[in-house]
């Protein structure tokens, strides 16, 4: 099946997609910024208009919201919407299963909020919502933090995380990537019990910096749980 690959940004313009003759074939959308912020670009970004995308990579944009995680294309394998400034806005309810999804990265945003249940991609193996805090950088280090952070001051209030009330992950998911953001022991302690009733083994949980909490009670064993089913956690 030949590669259809549609690229956003870089001298094209990006406000509708207007420009894909055919929406149809088969293909990836990317964007082609740099982490300088100067390439941004800020639109609505309807993904299932393009019925038969397999990757979507939409890093260093500013798409207006993340809405479109209810509406991907039915064949969509890899979403990557990390390192966008979407600083202060919350990561939509899941309302819809999305079966073909396994990879889906919101990393380096200033999200805040609550995670949604994960099991609405029931095929998901990698969920990345790391670095939504940016307290830790200083003006002497570069990369799409320092930009966040010099553009919005100190980011306080982003990176703050609770979980849906009926939150749960597949019994796919292998790979989760939550570091450096706040979170207290309930939400620890419900994330490790999720993943170990899953049944899934040998993952890796990456619980590490920012304001993350010690995992206490059943979420310590939980822990102790995956541990033996071959999960690395890195806290």
């Amino acid at each position: 099946m030949s590669e259809y690959r549609v690229v956003i940004g870089d001298k094209q313009d990006v406000e509708t997609f207007e420009y894909i003759v055919d929406r149809t074939k088969t293909g990836e959308t990317i964007y082609s910024a740099s982490y300088t912020g100067e390439d941004e670009v800020e639109y609505d970004f309807v993904p299932a208009e393009y019925t038969q995308l397999k990757r979507i990579d939409l890093k260093f944009t500013k798409p207006k919201n993340l809405n479109f995680l209810n509406s991907l294309p039915p064949q969509l394998e890899i979403l990557n919407a990390g390192a966008n400034d979407l600083y202060g806005q919350t990561i939509p309810a899941i309302t819809v299963t999305h079966s073909s999804l396994k990879i889906l990265r919101l990393y380096n945003n200033g999200l805040t909020g609550e995670i949604p249940n994960l099991s609405r991609f029931p095929n998901l193996e990698e969920f990345a919502l790391g670095a939504q805090r940016w307290g830790a950088w200083t003006s002497s280090q570069n990369g799409w933090n320092r930009v966040l952070k010099e553009r919005h001051s100190v980011a306080s209030n982003s990176g703050e995380f609770t979980l849906v009330s009926d939150f749960d992950v597949p019994d796919t998911l292998k790979k989760v990537l939550i570091k450096h953001n706040k979170m207290n022991a309930t939400t620890i302690n419900n994330i490790l019990i999720a993943l170990d009733n899953a049944g899934a083994s040998n993952g890796t949980l990456d619980i590490r910096g920012g304001q993350m909490a010690t995992p206490t009670g059943d979420g310590d064993t939980a822990k102790a749980s995956l541990v033996t089913k071959g999960w690395t956690i890195q806290s």
